[in-house]
Order: structure tokens, then C-alpha cells, then sequence
């Protein structure tokens, strides 16, 4: 009988847990505003969908992330792979920005916006201030920014980009293997986070 009772008390114990779980889970999805979903990916969308998490992650609020507008994706003979996207989120202030990240072979590069000031304070540094080996690197931070920003230019304007050769962040020119435009609604149902179309 006290073997039966303690068998019936672990089975509402864990009934409880389960229960109180699934209304976590529920609560979390609401104060995103959304509901993950099962969605079959392809190999590039799952490329995407992890790099777009470990970005969401580094937020300083990720439940905050809102695609915007389709996603673009690049991949370059020599392996390079190339992710930008619209996205919104609140700030550390709680106003809502919104901005374009650039993902690098999964890895956050920076967002676009920042290319054209970071590519006028090197333009503008003093060189005599600087040793050989920062110039050095200055020099070749302003190729790769330009590479990026070259890139990102074609795709937006829809250019036939395939076949073509572009200097690529790695250092070496490579001929573009693919361009494709994913749906940023499909990746945001399979990050469970808000999507809009402009």
C-alpha cells in the first residue's frame, strides 16, 4: 500500500513538472511573439538558420530579433560563404534598431552600415602616426571591407553574379558558385522569431 501511494505521488510529481514545463514553453513563445515550427531546411537554409542563432544569441535582448525581407546567400568556389540580412532589434536603450549583419563563413562580419564609416576612418587616419605593421593592416582591413561591401552591392542590385570573379575576405580571388535568395519567413518559423516583409 505505501509502495502504491509512493508510486502514485512520483507519477503526479512528475505530471506537475511536465505541466509546468509546457506552460514555460508556451509563456516563452508568447513573450517572443512566436512559435517555433518544424520546418525542413535545406543544407544552406540550416547554414543559415545556425549562423542567424549564434548572431541572435550575441544580442543584448535575442527574443528582440525581427527578419526583414528575404535573406541573401553567397558561396564562392574556394569555399567562402557569405549571409546578409535586414534584421530589428530593441537596443540597449529599449528603442527598436534595425540594421543589415553581414555573416561570414557562420561567423557575425559587421553590418553593412558600419562598412562606409570604418572604410572613412582609415581613409582619413594619419599615416605618420602609425608603425609599418598597423598601416599594414590597415591597408589590407580596407580590401577586405571593400571585397564585402562589392559583394553585397551585386546581390542587391541583382546582378548575374555567378561564374564571375570577386575578391573574396580570404585574401584570394575566387569565382561565385552560387547566389540565393532564402526565405527570411521560413527562417524565422525555424528560429521561432518574428519575420516581416519590409
Amino acid at each position: 500500500m505505501k509502495k502504491n501511494l509512493l508510486s502514485a505521488a512520483i507519477i503526479a510529481i512528475c505530471l506537475c513538472c511536465m505541466v509546468c514545463m509546457n506552460l514555460t514553453g508556451c509563456l516563452a513563445n508568447e513573450k517572443t511573439g512566436a512559435t517555433e515550427s518544424k520546418v525542413t531546411l535545406t543544407t544552406e537554409e540550416t547554414h543559415i538558420k545556425n549562423a542567424i542563432g549564434d548572431y541572435r544569441r550575441s544580442l543584448k535582448n535575442p527574443d528582440s530579433l525581427k527578419l526583414r525581407e528575404d535573406i541573401s546567400y553567397v558561396e564562392f568556389e574556394n569555399g567562402t560563404k557569405y549571409v546578409f540580412f535586414k534584421a530589428s532589434g530593441t537596443n540597449s536603450y529599449g528603442a527598436s534598431v534595425t540594421s543589415m549583419p553581414i555573416l561570414i563563413d557562420g561567423e557575425y562580419y559587421k553590418d553593412y552600415e558600419d562598412i562606409n564609416d570604418r572604410l572613412d576612418e582609415i581613409t582619413n587616419s594619419s599615416s605618420s602616426d602609425l608603425t609599418r605593421d598597423e598601416l599594414e593592416d590597415l591597408v589590407i582591413e580596407k580590401i577586405e571591407l571593400s571585397f564585402v561591401k562589392n559583394i553585397v552591392k551585386h546581390v542587391q542590385s541583382e546582378d548575374d553574379m555567378v561564374g564571375e570573379t570577386y575578391g573574396t575576405i580570404k585574401g584570394e580571388d575566387s569565382v561565385c558558385k552560387k547566389v540565393e535568395k532564402i526565405s527570411g519567413e521560413k527562417i524565422a518559423s525555424a528560429l521561432g522569431c518574428e519575420w516581416s516583409e519590409y
